[in-house]
């Protein structure tokens, strides 16, 4: 998967899922994103500090693209509901 995205992702914020044991850690991720081309690579030691770095760098016509298994969406999910209206008034200033 990493392979087949590394082309159109311009930046990588990869998190660990601490209460999933079987979950692979952030660095791990990181190791492979570098060996397939990725730069921009950003570790963190949950999906909330990842979620708070990725928004900070986003800009108008960027795209936050949240990928995993269902403990990743089920953790950003409720950061991007209490995200949304800061999301709209990026779109609309």
């Amino acid at each position: 998967m990493i392979r087949a995205c590394v082309s159109a992702v311009d930046a990588w914020f990869l998190a660990d899922i601490p209460d999933v044991p079987r979950a692979a850690k952030a660095s791990e991720l990181a190791a492979l994103v570098h060996e397939a081309g990725g730069h921009m690579i950003s570790v963190s030691k949950n999906i909330r500090q990842a979620w708070r770095r990725a928004f900070t760098l986003l800009g108008e016509g960027d795209r936050l693209v949240v990928f995993g298994s269902f403990f990743t969406a089920a953790w950003a999910l409720p950061l991007l509901h209490k995200d949304s209206a800061r999301l709209a008034d990026r779109e609309t200033a």
